[in-house]
């Protein structure tokens, strides 16, 4: 799976108005409600779709953990624990969109 694609089903899972803008690999920048969105690399992106999905965080001291309903992803976290959390948010996302029917 590509970092395109997992930005997208997260989108999808949130709900969100996504669309690809210019400048951002071949499909252009990841955009929801025409503003830059990339929640593996802006805290601010994780945390929200965090809250709009409902996702409980818990950062240990190895692991950031992230889970919705029976969805659990661990991340361990290296030198990042920022890094660590945004990922398993997202990829607790990517699991949730990857159930919705496509529209």
């Amino acid at each position: 799976m590509t970092k395109e694609d997992i930005i997208e089903l997260a989108a999808r899972a949130a709900g969100y108005s996504f669309k690809w803008g210019k400048d951002w690999h071949d499909k252009g920048a990841p955009l929801v409600d025409d503003k830059l969105w990339n929640p593996l690399t802006d805290d601010g992106d994780a945390f929200r779709l965090a809250v709009d999905l409902k996702i409980e965080l818990m950062v240990t001291d190895q692991y950031a953990n992230a889970c919705f309903d029976m969805v659990v992803y661990s991340e361990p976290l290296g030198k990042d624990a920022r890094k660590a959390a945004r990922r398993a948010v997202v990829r607790v996302a990517v699991e949730i969109g990857k159930g919705m029917k496509n529209d």
